[in-house]
């Protein structure tokens, strides 16, 4: 109704003005094409506004969204469904957490926002090491190779306030020297406090020989072994220990007194041939 309004007005201007009837025929085609095209736009704007709505609408009837559905990808968000609405919902609540990404370069990655990305100066395949050199390929990863020459390091241990790189690892250069000189006692450092400690053991604390056995560490102190590695236990025998080329026990036969199991004979008895027996008559 307004187009037609509007053509015949121009129309009846187009009529009362005779200088140029061309110019306004123009105008009038013109200002027909821009009614057309303005209402053309409109329509289409109802249209898809409508169809908007009802798309929504439709949305929210069967259900809305799912939380599948609504998964970005991204580990640093929590994803969601609007119950109500049918939209995703994308929570940034992970800032600060530990994330894995895609990257097979980046390591030690953080959530910071959305993104899971490496802290604050920090490098690539930074391992923390003073002994390391990192590098990254992307195929393979992260790898470290030892740092050139033996750099000083700290190895966290008070013991060994020297320290240094060993192979791509902190090695503590000089200990601090906790040895007392004593064989019978264990040394050792705590490397917390850097204080001493001297435990006593029970070790060999001589070399030893066949017939003199090694000494052995009783309470701090090393104390020969006085039995004979050749005695047989018998009384009537007098044991003794060669060494050198002989080296062997010998356990000779003795006339000694001795003790007897006779219970009826009170007296001592003597060693014949290696026994004890009683004297006759008792």
């Amino acid at each position: 109704m307004n187009r037609l309004v509007l053509v015949i007005a121009l129309a009846s201007v187009i009529g009362a003005c005779n200088d140029d009837v061309d110019f306004y025929d123009k105008q009038l085609s013109a200002m027909a094409d821009c009614i057309d095209a303005s209402c053309d736009e409109h329509d289409a704007t109802e249209t898809g506004g409508s169809e908007d709505v009802k798309s929504d609408q439709d949305a929210q009837d069967s259900g809305g969204c799912t939380p599948e559905g609504c998964d970005d990808g991204k580990p640093c968000t929590s994803d969601s469904c609007h119950p109500e609405t049918g939209g995703c919902i994308y929570d940034v609540n992970m800032t600060g957490l530990q994330c894995v990404d895609d990257d097979p370069c980046t390591i030690f990655t953080f959530c910071d926002q959305d993104a899971c990305a490496l802290p604050k100066g920090v490098s690539l395949c930074d391992d923390g090491s003073p002994c390391t050199d990192g590098s990254c390929d992307v195929q393979l990863g992260c790898s470290y190779t030892p740092v050139p020459g033996n750099p000083e390091c700290d190895d966290g241990d008070v013991c060994s306030p020297s320290s240094a790189c060993f192979e791509g690892v902190c090695v503590g250069a000089e200990n601090v020297s906790c040895v007392d000189g004593n064989a019978c006692t264990d040394d050792s450092c705590d490397s917390n406090s850097g204080a001493c400690s001297h435990l006593a053991n029970t070790a060999k604390c001589s070399k030893g020989s066949f017939c003199s056995p090694p000494a052995k560490c009783e309470e701090k102190v090393c104390k020969a072994q006085t039995q004979n590695p050749c005695d047989d236990g018998n009384p009537c025998t007098t044991d003794t220990c060669t060494e050198g080329e002989g080296v062997g026990c010998d356990n000779t036969p003795n006339s000694a007194s001795c003790k007897h199991n006779d219970p009826s004979c009170t007296q001592e008895g003597k060693c014949v041939e290696t026994k004890c027996v009683p004297p006759v008559p008792c």
